[in-house]
């Protein structure tokens, strides 16, 4: 069922026509509900600046790599970086929850522990990003805080919004969910203050805020030792290839 949903999510299907007045109705109350939280939560602040990495599509699009990245070219300016997280599929006790090395991904999700595996920098988890960006400022000495995903958390105020998209991909058949792959309308993506695109081929990009990123594999890393091969390494070798990320095909051309 779900590998036919995302078929017809990335296909050009006449069927998406016939869907087009359900789609308008849900593009309103998403807009609505945009509007509504803009309201209600104008007069929040957080002492420290938030860039938010997100999409606006279901699925993976690179944005924890994305995010380490953009925290690590911070750090070599001088910013003293920290982060937040839902932390999807978290099993803590408490929120907010500080994450370290020594948590692990049952307690504290999958990309959280990535994070701070790969940075040294105060990671915070909750559900309500608001209450985890106000602690992280409240308890550790940063300059920027980066929010893992949070487009559509719109509780929580935000100095700088990057948006990332599978320019492979697209964004589908244009169509919110569940009829199409969109988390929010098309024209969110002319709202953000960068888009970036990751692609796996060469493309070039027109708007100003457009930028692009491409997937070039390097190595493959021995997750016991952490020993890295280079792929030449493998050449010519049966190779049996497990991926459990949210587009597996990009996993496999890559």
């Amino acid at each position: 069922m779900t590998e036919k949903l995302q078929q017809f999510w990335y296909s050009k299907s006449s069927l998406r026509y016939l869907l087009w007045p359900l789609h308008l109705m849900l593009v309103i109350l998403v807009k609505i509900r945009k509007q509504l939280l803009g309201i209600i939560y104008q007069n929040r602040a957080c002492s420290v600046p938030i860039v938010i990495i997100g999409n606006i599509t279901v699925g993976g699009v690179g944005k924890t790599p994305s995010l380490i990245a953009l925290a690590k070219h911070l750090q070599d300016k001088g910013k003293r970086v920290g982060i937040i997280s839902r932390g999807y599929g978290a099993k803590t006790d408490q929120y907010p929850y500080k994450v370290t090395t020594k948590d692990n991904a049952e307690t504290v999700g999958d990309e959280p522990l990535m994070i701070v595996n790969n940075l040294d920098v105060p990671l915070y988890i909750d559900p309500d990003r608001f209450r985890a960006a106000q602690s992280l400022s409240n308890n550790e000495k940063i300059d920027v805080i980066l929010s893992d995903d949070g487009l559509q958390h719109y509780a929580m105020p935000r100095y700088i919004e990057v948006l990332l998209s599978d320019l492979n991909r697209g964004f589908g058949n244009g169509l919110i969910i569940p009829f199409g792959p969109l988390r929010e309308p098309l024209s969110r993506a002319k709202e953000v203050d960068f888009h970036v695109k990751v692609a796996q081929s060469h493309y070039t990009c027109s708007p100003v805020h457009e930028h692009l990123i491409h997937i070039k594999p390097t190595s493959l890393i021995h997750i016991q030792s952490g020993r890295q091969y280079a792929l030449e390494h493998f050449e010519n070798q049966q190779i049996t290839a497990l991926s459990a990320i949210a587009d597996n095909e990009k996993f496999f051309n890559t």
